[in-house]
């Protein structure tokens, strides 16, 4: 752990700029976990345990807002925004709702909450002590939990039927979580000051960090049911 104690007072503005869009993504984070789990109840019943944890999951990441919210306190520029959308579906529309819920389980837990994890985890070795560390600490224990529901339910998903469907798009879901969900996390291009102590890593580690998070662990665990996809 770092000894030193951050400063919120004499942040500069892109640590606020960088929290401002992790509330976005926490809030678009509990409507898309509470929409996979009003399909998985759809297709498997009110009681279905990776349902249970998607809305668990949904209500995890409204504590993760507001655990953002009290960083944001700090930021005189800062307007608080309004809850999370009701429900978020990811990816194109689709027709069947098993191919809907399982688009959305691995687009969220396999891909996005992995490399999420892994940033996380660099993020709370490098904050300074204080109420960054403890958000990023408390984050990051919730989103290895949250990439768990992705994997439960591909692998019940490969067990019913043929998911070779969802191969094509699994680049477009890395894609989309680096550019979307993770990039702008991550300090400009040309931004030098280091800013680690408020909980933000530079861009080329954090890119680096995903990468290899891609190559050691989302495919790998992809290939195990027989998905391949191109590099994103």
């Amino acid at each position: 752990m770092v000894e030193r104690q951050e400063s919120l007072l004499t942040a500069p503005d892109a640590v606020f700029r960088v929290w401002r869009h992790r509330l976005k993504i926490e809030f678009d984070a509990a409507a898309a976990f509470r929409a996979l789990a009003r399909d998985l109840q759809s297709l498997y019943g009110e009681n279905d345990p990776v349902a249970q944890l998607s809305l668990e999951a949904a209500a995890d990441e409204i504590r993760h807002a507001d655990l953002c919210r009290r960083i944001l306190s700090h930021d005189p520029d800062h307007e608080f925004q309004g809850d999370a959308l009701a429900e978020l579906r990811l990816g194109p529309e689709r027709k069947l709702l098993v191919r809907q819920a399982l688009y959305n389980a691995v687009a969220m837990g396999c891909v996005t909450e992995s490399l999420s994890t892994a940033l996380l985890i660099e993020m709370k070795k490098r904050a300074a002590r204080g109420v960054i560390h403890d958000t990023v600490h408390e984050i990051a224990v919730d989103e290895v939990n949250h990439s768990r529901i992705g994997w439960a339910q591909l692998a019940r998903a490969a067990g019913e039927d043929d998911i070779q469907w969802l191969a094509p798009h699994v680049t477009k879901m890395i894609q989309v979580a680096l550019n979307e969900e993770i990039d702008p996390l991550v300090v400009d291009r040309g931004y030098t000051p280091d800013l680690s102590e408020w909980g933000i890593l530079p861009r080329t580690e954090a890119l680096g960090i995903m990468r290899e998070v891609v190559e050691e662990v989302v495919r790998p665990g992809l290939r195990h049911f027989g998905l391949k996809f191109a590099s994103a």
